[in-house]
């Protein structure tokens, strides 16, 4: 049974980790990758306006990312040495991961019951090495974290959050620092507004990155890379938290699983666009699309619970991704009602391509269940 618990003994070597990370290196190659990012993404934004676009690497090895406005008006995405070598981390011990240990009978009661893949004795999708799911990861999370940047400075989220007099949310009051769970909770609307924040800035950031990709093709094992990392990148956001969702938004981030799962949604929308799937080359339709990613959650999902929770016994908290397992009606209604309140500004005066890559919510119900494409956002 997904939900139930049983025993595994799997214990990671993170010393020997250590001397695969070559730290100059992987830095170097994050800087490629988010150089090539903001030419194709974030160059043409600011070609014709009064204000720049920077980016700002951050001398620390904890996990950091940000959007600030500067003194000078300049927009500046702000991206740790941590947050490249976490990716990296990643990347490398995942794929590892999916060869060695999730082979194991252990895991039957996962893969056994996935519509995708071929069960437990195989689990990287078929024709992907570990290698090539490494480079993949890579460059899809390293582009994806400087688009959700972007998307914050692009929806304004500070400005919004400073004329709304919340400027909690804020860090030092000049801009959006995403980082694991920190000493400060927010609370009541400022955590509402937060939230929403994130999964609007998810919701362009996925938008953007699919659209290119899909120009050269997505096969399955890219798609699996993505919702692979994305998992590992929204648990990573969450911190050491254990908790479930609660019945009032809290803290700075949404739950990992309601961020995947709108996340999802809108992935399965961009495939059912009738010019996405001939461009993409991508004949699966929205159902597969949707059996890779609900595997790649589950192999994310177990992944996480060895290698950074440390668990013996598997635990329910992300079954909530696959099983759609209900969020609080009070915690849909504040992200609605927090959203309803400030979209209209966003769509206004945004300064990219505008309403075609802002979230759309059409009732409280939508927020952070499975939607079929094109009912929720």
């Amino acid at each position: 049974m997904l939900g139930g618990e049983w025993i595994v003994s799997f214990r990671f070597d993170r010393a020997a980790e250590e001397q695969f990370l070559n730290k100059p290196v992987i830095l170097e190659v994050a800087r490629q990758c988010v150089e090539f990012a903001k030419k194709g993404y974030s160059d043409r934004h600011y070609k014709n306006r009064e204000i720049k676009c920077q980016v700002s690497w951050v001398p620390t090895e904890a996990f950091r990312a940000g959007a600030y406005v500067i003194d000078d008006g300049t927009h500046q995405v702000r991206l740790s040495y941590g947050s490249a070598i976490d990716i990296y981390r990643d990347a490398f011990v995942l794929p590892e991961t999916c060869r060695r240990v999730l082979i194991q009978p252990e895991f039957d009661p996962i893969f056994n019951l996935l519509s995708y893949g071929n069960d437990r004795q195989d689990v990287l999708p078929a024709g992907l090495t570990p290698e090539d799911a490494k480079i993949t990861i890579i460059r899809l999370m390293t582009t994806w974290l400087f688009l959700h940047e972007q998307a914050h400075l692009l929806q304004r989220h500070g400005e919004i959050a400073k004329a709304e007099g919340i400027t909690e949310l804020l860090s030092h009051d000049t801009g959006i620092e995403d980082a694991p769970a920190d000493d400060h909770e927010l609370k009541d609307r400022s955590a509402s507004v937060r939230h929403a924040f994130e999964f609007a800035a998810d919701y362009e950031a996925i938008t953007h990155l699919l659209m290119a990709e899909s120009i050269g093709g997505i096969s399955e094992a890219t798609l699996w890379c993505l919702a692979t990392g994305l998992m590992c990148m929204f648990r990573r956001f969450y911190g050491s938290s254990s908790a479930t969702i609660g019945e009032t938004p809290r803290g700075s981030h949404p739950h990992p699983g309601a961020r995947m799962r709108m996340t999802m949604n809108r992935i399965e929308q961009i495939f059912a666009l009738p010019d996405f799937a001939p461009t993409a080359k991508w004949a699966g339709g929205t159902k597969q699309a949707r059996a890779v990613m609900d595997h790649a959650v589950y192999t994310a999902d177990v992944f996480w619970h060895l290698r950074y929770l440390g668990l013996d016994a598997r635990t329910p908290f992300l079954d909530v991704v696959v099983s759609n397992l209900a969020v609080p009606p009070s915690y849909q209604r504040d992200i609605f009602d927090a959203w309803r309140s400030v979209r209209a500004d966003i769509v206004s005066g945004h300064l990219g391509v505008g309403e075609g890559v802002v979230m759309f919510l059409r009732a409280p119900s939508v927020v952070g269940v499975r939607a079929e494409p094109f009912a929720s956002v």
